[in-house]
């Protein structure tokens, strides 16, 4: 017999003892799943990505004082509400974000991306793409029937 370093007790060594399955607990497991190596996943449905360039910051709710939020998403809410229809485009946000005291190391077009998120998940602001006006299409010509003339015209 060897002692062990773990317990300091003596151990046989052999074979394992054989395990029989217990009726009782293997009825009531489920079936093992199989799973297939390089089955496509199902993807989740993502909500449409926006733009940053060219898209507009509408304020749909004003901001209560007992509000409890992040000071920077709250600056973000209060621009939004001194602005004309409370609503500016990214750049016009960004730099007003950036006349701002606030002390952070992050650029203001990160911090603009961390918050809109939350922002529009609590129904505060909606971010609306810019849409340019389309030129009208121009009319197609139209041609006219050409006066066959020849031996085959006859």
């Amino acid at each position: 017999m060897e002692k062990t370093a773990a317990n300091g007790k003596e151990s046989k060594k052999g074979a394992a003892p054989e395990v029989k399955p217990n009726p009782k607990i293997h009825a009531k497991m489920p079936e093992p799943e199989v799973k297939v190596v390089g089955e496509p996943k199902e993807k989740k449905e993502r909500a449409p990505r926006v733009t940053k360039a060219g898209t507009t910051y509408k304020l749909l709710m004003e901001l209560a004082e007992d509000t409890k939020m992040p000071l920077q998403c709250k600056q973000i809410v209060g621009i939004l509400s001194a602005a004309p229809d409370k609503s500016l485009n990214r750049e016009d946000l960004i730099a007003k974000m950036i006349a701002l005291p606030i002390v952070t190391r992050q650029p203001m077009e990160r911090i603009l991306g961390f918050y809109q998120s939350r922002l529009v998940a609590g129904n505060w602001i909606r971010i609306q793409p810019i849409v340019a006006v389309a030129k009208p299409a121009p009319e197609p010509v139209q041609e006219q029937p050409k006066n066959e003339t020849g031996p085959a015209a006859e």
